[in-house]
């Protein structure tokens, strides 16, 4: 018996050092990575934290000798038309350079993190299964991450744009165009709210004397929604004829978007009350605990 535990407790030193050199090895490897690429220019970005700046370097360097852009081509062109719906003044190769770097520097440093875990534990391989399983999920987290960013960014654009259409009607019933009434919309809108900051953006170009067709198209595009997609349409067909119909078009519209915005409204609050239900079950029967368990040890006693 004693030797059976012996044996036990041998193999686990074994697999508690080979863990160890494993760590031991990438720390090494992620020291001298770091001292590789330290003389490189950061991002702006990140120019007050330098070790976060030398690993996103340390990172892209990986990714370029390893060419993961060629071999996960599919993935990456459709991380790039994500990010094309997100407004950003950087140029798209620096934003999906910022991104991948993060997320193999988040990978790498998770597998360091686990990789001593498993050389300091008793199981092992069982902490070390478990950090190459969280390291293969964070790119899908990162995924999720860029699909949600997206989503709120969304959801902000469909609930300001019945505002944007009630000042667009009130503004042409008072004789102005459709250029001038976008101008003055987007001069009094919030910049910080999604839909005005590219409403400012087609202004700018608008004052640059370019296209006002391709202008509103590339406003489509940024701002991604269907809502967009009709309100620009609606505005293309009208921009030569202008008159009542389109005020009533856009009267129209404004009032589909705020039929939906309070379907929405109800919806969101429906949510809340089902996820309240969980909450109050059990504060009922944390009361029911305290109220009926010295009566029933009076009972027993």
């Amino acid at each position: 018996m004693a030797v059976h535990e012996n044996y036990e407790f041998k193999g686990v030193n074994e697999l508690n050092s080979f863990f160890l050199l494993w760590f031991l090895a990438q720390s090494i490897a992620l020291v001298i990575g770091i001292g590789f690429v330290w003389n490189l220019k950061p991002h702006p970005d990140n120019q007050s934290n330098k070790i976060r700046a030398r690993l996103e370097a340390l990172s892209w360097f990986l990714i370029e000798y390893l060419h993961i852009r060629r071999r996960f081509a599919t993935w990456v062109s459709a991380i790039i038309q994500k990010l094309n719906l997100l407004p950003s003044q950087d140029r798209m190769q620096i934003r999906i350079q910022r991104f991948l770097s993060r997320m193999l520097c988040y990978m790498l440093l998770c597998q360091l993190f686990f990789s001593g875990i498993a050389a300091i534990s008793s199981d092992g391989w069982v902490m070390y299964i478990a950090g190459l399983i969280l390291t293969s999920v964070i790119p899908f987290l990162r995924w999720q991450s860029l699909n949600k960013s997206i989503g709120e960014r969304k959801k902000l654009i469909i609930r300001d744009m019945p505002e944007l259409l009630d000042k667009m009607c009130l503004l042409m019933n008072a004789g102005e165009t459709i250029q001038g009434a976008l101008m003055k919309c987007s001069s009094h809108g919030d910049v910080t709210k999604p839909l005005y900051a590219e409403l400012r953006q087609a202004v700018t170009e608008l004052d640059r004397n370019e296209s006002f067709g391709r202008v509103m198209e590339d406003f489509n595009k940024r701002c991604g929604v269907q809502e967009t997609a009709v309100f620009v349409n609606t505005i293309l067909m009208n921009y030569r004829k202008g008159g009542d119909y389109f005020v009533l078009t856009l009267r129209e519209l404004s009032r589909q978007l705020w039929e939906k915005k309070k379907a929405e409204a109800k919806t969101a609050g429906e949510e809340a009350s089902a996820k309240m239900i969980l909450p109050l079950m059990l504060i009922f029967l944390v009361i029911l605990i305290v109220v009926a368990a010295p009566g029933v040890m009076m009972m027993n006693s």
